[in-house]
């Protein structure tokens, strides 16, 4: 043979050549490992002479790595040819930077791939494919473990002879095989599965369904309880990648967990992962943090807490903190959380009680706690402990025993939402049967009851259900005159239809805004009061436009002219009025050409739109009054009258 003529006159390659085929077994079928060492051996110190040798030393670890009868595996001398290895050569890819390499392990696997066990024959041999350790010898147990069917050796022989065949995989050292390669192997291979999902989550085109798909794929490997650690780990390193925020942070919980039991350091893809989980895991030790936690990533926000200052943030509000309690406890949020951080944090909530009752300096306020004592479940077992200090702050307030006892019952009915006519009245009982209180108090809590029920069920009505309310006044007699007093406030001030006036130079301005079916238009009617009657002094068109943030609201007024017995409205010319944050004051800009003819001195200058200060309540309609005030003013030449 060419190679022992080659190698006995001192030819390296041909030494290693001798005893790779040694090693192989392609002299007579057997492995001859002892013949290995022996040419490998006399490679190394040959190749001591060629300061870049490394394949000698490589050899070597792979002979007393593998071994056979003549010659037994020894993992000290394997590690030992593995170290010189990397010394001989820095470029080595597939051992040095793997110090998670277990020698005695896969001398371990080897034993019981070679007693027939199919698991132990798969293990080995991917452990010498992914070490680069023996080709033939893992393809060799390969085909032994697919002749007992197991279910992943079908794939790896076709993933590596896929990989042999290229040999610029094969120089990778984490070789990988192209999608369409592995989609036919996933229905079996749990491999293939992961392997797929992996390469697809490459793809950063990939669609909803396509994200959809991979985690349909890989959740059943969390369900199944006897699944391999690894795996299991492997699931939720891709899962993570793919998913929105909650769901993200709930499988980097499960990770967290599976990792707290399992050395990191074989997995080193999670640690990134596991790093800034620590970070939300530390944050979430508290209410506080764990509300910060909810602003930092998008998919929390639905969960509606903004109380990131915690205590600072409720401030004397009980209803701030009863929002976040029944936020957290909905069952999405609770499952998220957790039942040990859950109870944490409603032991938390109770905490603060004390403090948020000394904060509370408007009886309002204070009306607000002493219902939520008595309407919140979980608030009821430490009323005991905080009744007296909250009586005491509410009688501090100048409130004597009978006025108290009727300023409770109204606010806890405030609580209560209405949805209909009827079932207003069937709260009727419910003040007949309060003891603590007067005739006459009861008498002006039913009143209260009226506005409230017809308020409630008719929010910013239209013109169809003012005119449903009206019918409905006739057959809940129970209503009585102020139900109809009620009834013609709503229909001239509700956000769909309101009326105001405005004074100028003795004279009065009456205006109605009315809005267009549902849209954000509105017809506006001005009329001048002189002498005891009403002249049509302007009408025109008026746009809300509606922002998610400051400003809010910005209305416009459009420039119209008279023609006769109609009025002309213009396209491009309009006063542009919006409300500035945070001071809350009104905003003016002319938009168009012509407004300059239509100001009048004694009007609102510039210095004074600051003045106009928008109040709070109904903002848009206030809004919108605020902006007709200054243009009634200020444009009076517009007037007809």
């Amino acid at each position: 043979m060419a190679e022992r003529k080659a190698a006995r006159k001192g030819d390296v390659e041909a030494m290693r050549s001798l005893a790779n085929y040694y090693r192989g077994g392609m002299f007579g079928g057997d492995t001859h490992y002892k013949k290995a060492k022996k040419w490998a051996l006399k490679a190394v110190k040959q190749d001591k002479k060629n300061p870049h040798g490394n394949r000698g030393e490589l050899l070597l670890f792979k002979i007393h790595l593998i071994g056979d009868a003549k010659l037994p595996p020894n993992s000290k001398q394997a590690r030992l040819w593995l170290q010189k290895a990397a010394q001989a050569d820095k470029l080595i890819k597939r051992f040095p930077d793997k110090p998670d390499l277990n020698l005695n392990l896969i001398i371990e696997l080897q034993k019981r791939a070679l007693s027939g066990h199919a698991d132990s024959q798969v293990q080995f041999a991917r452990t010498l494919l992914h070490f680069g350790i023996d080709y033939q010898m893992a393809m060799a147990n390969l085909e032994k473990a697919k002749a007992q069917n197991h279910s992943e050796a079908e794939y790896l022989i076709h993933k590596w002879s896929y990989i042999a065949k290229n040999t610029k995989l094969l120089q990778d050292a984490n070789p990988k095989i192209p999608t369409d390669k592995i989609k036919p192997y996933t229905d079996k291979s749990t491999i293939a599965k992961l392997e797929y999902a992996y390469n697809q989550i490459q793809n950063q085109k990939m669609g909803k369904n396509e994200l959809i798909a991979i985690e349909t794929l890989l959740l059943p490997f969390l369900r199944d309880e006897e699944a391999d650690i690894e795996v299991r780990i492997k699931v939720l390193a891709i899962l993570q990648r793919i998913q929105s925020d909650k769901k993200r942070l709930q499988t980097l919980d499960i990770l967290d967990k599976l990792a707290a039991n399992y050395n990191i350091s074989d997995y080193p893809f999670i640690r990134v992962p596991l790093e800034e989980y620590a970070i939300v895991r530390e944050a979430m030790q508290s209410f506080k943090g764990f509300a910060g936690i909810t602003q930092k990533y998008e998919g929390l926000k639905t969960m509606g807490l903004d109380s990131l200052q915690f205590e600072e943030y409720y401030f004397g509000n009980i209803e701030g903190l009863c929002k976040d309690y029944k936020s957290i406890n909905q069952k999405e949020n609770a499952e998220f959380i957790g039942t040990i951080r859950l109870q944490q944090y409603e032991s938390e909530f109770k905490s603060i009680i004390g403090n948020l009752i000394e904060r509370a300096h408007t009886l309002e306020q204070l009306l607000q706690i002493e219902a939520a004592f008595n309407e919140e479940s979980w608030l009821k077992p430490i009323y005991s402990a905080h009744k007296t200090r909250l009586y005491a702050k509410i009688y501090a307030l100048g409130v004597d025993v009978e006025d108290l006892n009727y300023l409770i019952a109204k606010t806890r009915m405030e609580k209560i939402g209405f949805k209909s006519l009827s079932e207003g009245r069937a709260y009727l009982p419910v003040i007949a049967q309060l003891d603590n209180l007067s005739e006459a108090q009861k008498d002006k809590l039913k009143q209260d009851l009226i506005r409230k029920t017809i308020k409630d069920s008719y929010k910013n009505p239209n013109e169809k259900q003012l005119a449903q309310l009206y019918d409905s006044l006739a057959h809940h007699t129970w209503l009585g005159g102020l139900g109809m007093d009620t009834y013609f406030n709503l229909k001239h001030n509700s956000d769909n239809n309101f009326r105001g006036y405005v004074e100028v130079r003795n004279k009065t301005y009456m205006y109605e805004v009315k809005r267009q079916g549902r849209s954000n238009n509105y017809d506006l009617s001005i009329m001048a009061v002189i002498r005891g009657s009403s002249n049509l002094a302007y009408k025109s068109k008026i746009e809300v436009r509606i922002a998610e943030d400051a400003p809010k609201h910005q209305v416009n007024i459009a420039l119209a002219e008279p023609k006769g017995y109609s009025w002309i409205v213009a396209k491009n010319e309009y006063i542009q009025a919006r409300v500035a944050a945070p001071e809350n004051n009104l905003q003016v800009k002319e938009v168009g050409s012509q407004w300059s003819n239509f100001r009048v001195n004694s009007g609102i200058n510039e210095s004074e739109i600051s003045r106009l200060e928008v109040p709070n309540e109904y903002e848009m309609q206030n809004t919108v009054r605020t902006a007709l005030k200054y243009f009634i003013v200020k444009y009076n030449r517009l007037m007809r009258y």
